[in-house]
């Protein structure tokens, strides 16, 4: 086809130029000029024009090109914050549950809903340390985890509070304000404050809201205007981890455990039937852990996720304490060759 095509080319061209015999033509242009002619040129051009359907079909191709090598290059953040109007809703499109369906699930059934009547109020305070291809370097600052339980509207209420990483500069800076859970399990309220170390722009609170499988997350300013929202698969990790810490107590963890995870399941989320799930937790074993404030006696959990869709599987190593039900150490996988650890480095229980 392509040879016919080429062979009808020629013939449109030989017929429109009229020759294509190039002998002695230098020879007829010097001619020419000596006698006082001038060459006439055509009035229109003799090339077909390019249609607006071809150009359409070639922007569409330039635009799928760019977007795909911008994907392979860079993993989109989860959650930017930015302090012009959202655009970055225009292709949310792209991370919808079914986009999500199919892309490194798990084949281990759900965890049972927590029981929250196992977690106390209690204070939590862990050192956090970063390095690269098994090395650790660096100190990345501590946080602080508060977990408390009141009554509001004659409603029973578990709280999780997690503050800021203090002692290390972050570009931007976000915490778990708040998110509450009624003693069923069921979401309240899911709050976050973020804002921008070192930048005269005021924090933002970022609003989370359930969708049938999925997450809606919404930047919110001080004086209440939305500035963006973005909408998550509920089956992958998007905001799972430090839930899945406050409510570890709730997990009746136990040599041979092996569940998969979604946010969904730890804040009664709804979920439609065929839905999947990416993160899993296996009990492996069980060891002693030497820390500065004491010794622990320790389920090991292997926490495996898959960051994005289609994206390679980590796998992390938690160290839950028996007795309590809480972590005292991780040993995070973030990436090839991306590390980080979690110890506990003090604790209060509280009434």
């Amino acid at each position: 086809m392509i040879k016919d095509r080429w062979r009808s080319t020629r013939a449109r061209l030989s017929q429109e130029t009229g020759t294509t015999d190039a002998t002695g033509l230098w020879s007829r242009i010097d001619a020419s000029r000596r006698a006082g002619e001038s060459v006439e040129l055509p009035s229109a051009d003799p090339r077909r024009p390019v249609t607006p359907v071809l150009l359409g079909v070639l922007a569409v191709a330039a635009v799928l090109a760019l977007a795909t090598l911008r994907d392979r290059a860079d993993v989109a953040p989860i959650a930017a914050i930015s302090s012009d109007a959202d655009d970055a809703a225009a292709f949310d499109w792209l991370t919808t549950p079914a986009y999500a369906q199919g892309n490194g699930t798990s084949d281990l059934p759900p965890i049972d809903p927590p029981d929250l009547d196992k977690v106390t109020p209690r204070r939590l305070v862990y050192q956090h340390m970063g390095g690269a291809d098994g090395f650790i370097t660096q100190k990345e600052g501590t946080d602080t985890l508060r977990i408390s339980r009141d009554t509001a509207n004659g409603v029973g209420r578990l709280l999780l509070v997690q503050t800021n990483r203090q002692g290390v500069p972050y570009v931007y800076s976000s915490s778990l304000d708040s998110i509450g859970l009624a003693v069923d399990g069921r979401l309240l309220f899911w709050d976050w404050q973020i804002s921008k170390v070192g930048k005269p722009e005021p924090s933002v609170t970022m609003v989370t809201t359930l969708l049938p499988d999925s997450v809606r997350f919404t930047f919110v300013r001080r004086d209440g205007t939305p500035q963006k929202s973005r909408v998550r698969p509920a089956n992958y990790e998007y905001q799972i981890r430090d839930v899945l810490l406050g409510l570890l107590p709730a997990i009746p963890l136990q040599l041979g455990y092996a569940r998969s995870v979604s946010v969904m399941d730890l804040v009664r989320g709804e979920t439609t039937p065929g839905f999947t799930r990416s993160v899993e937790m296996r009990v492996t074993g069980k060891t002693w852990v030497n820390l500065p404030i004491g010794r622990f006696h320790c389920w090991v959990v292997a926490y495996s996720v898959v960051p994005e869709p289609g994206e390679k599987r980590y796998t992390s190593k938690l160290y839950v304490d028996m007795a309590s039900g809480s972590l005292v150490r991780a040993e995070w996988k973030t990436g090839e060759s991306f590390i980080a650890e979690q110890s506990l480095v003090d604790w209060q229980v509280s009434r």
